[in-house]
């Protein structure tokens, strides 16, 4: 019998969270749940023709899917299996996160039968900046398993994301983030040298001298966030997008669904 995956891009770990909730409503011998964050899991492409349905789960980058799980997804052989979309943002915008997306797997033979934007902590949260937390709430992850219930069931490709017009800053290319946005600060005198920021990097970014090399950080901040002993932090280079993403503090977006 062919498996349901469930297949996670999850830096900060927000997505492994819907993956874990998702993987709850199937029979737990019918699924697998396939973490392909870490530079070492995405090297060899999953053979798809185990499987009779996915879902991806992603978070949303500059109004886009990241670029690794781009060239992550143009590797791929969907054999024509069904595909769920899950993209996390940050309660900034979704943009076209999902049309990109289904773009590239249509590209790959897959079809995308379904699509969820999901609100959730923003990544940059720090001090009085906090976007989203506590989201999604209870009530959110139980949409969240009716979605994927839902999802399973159907036989046909009827989903469009449509193209949406972006605000400015959501055009901002990923590329630029590292120089623009967020500076990495790195104190040695902290770190034990015990690796697990260097394991966890999605983009093999960090050497094996524990130096950052920029023009592979993509500024998700899995190494801060796997940091034992606060070695490594961040800084916003000015207050620009501190002022920008404060436009949307207090503001409680809502999930959507498209099935």
């Amino acid at each position: 019998m062919k498996r349901k995956g469930v297949f996670y891009f999850s830096p900060t770990g927000n997505c492994k969270k819907i993956a874990e909730e998702i993987v709850k409503v199937f029979d737990k011998n019918n699924v697998d749940k396939e973490d392909i964050t870490s530079f070492k899991s995405r090297k060899d492409p999953i053979v798809f023709e185990n499987y009779s349905f996915a879902f991806f789960i992603f978070p949303i980058y500059a109004g886009d899917v990241p670029n690794v799980v781009k060239e992550y997804f143009k590797r791929l052989q969907g054999c024509g299996i069904p595909v769920s979309l899950i993209a996390l943002w940050g309660n900034i915008h979704s943009s076209n996160a999902l049309h990109n997306a289904q773009l590239l797997l249509n590209k790959q033979n897959f079809m995308v039968v379904s699509g969820a934007e999901i609100v959730a902590p923003h990544s940059y949260n720090r001090g009085s900046l906090q976007l989203a937390l506590n989201r999604p709430n209870t009530e959110e992850i139980l949409k969240i398993q009716k979605f994927a219930l839902e999802s399973i069931n159907i036989k046909t490709n009827t989903m469009l994301f449509p193209h949406v017009k972006t605000e400015l800053m959501a055009r901002l290319p990923q590329r630029f983030i590292p120089g623009l946005v967020v500076k990495m600060i790195f104190d040695e005198g902290r770190c034990n040298k015990c690796g697990l920021c260097q394991k966890k990097c999605p983009t093999h970014a960090i050497d094996d001298n524990l130096q950052i090399d920029n023009k592979k950080c993509i500024r998700c901040l899995a190494c801060i966030k796997y940091c034992n002993t606060s070695a490594r932090s961040s800084v916003f280079r000015t207050n620009i997008p501190q002022r920008f993403l404060g436009r949307f503090q207090g503001i409680s977006n809502k999930c959507s669904f498209y099935i």
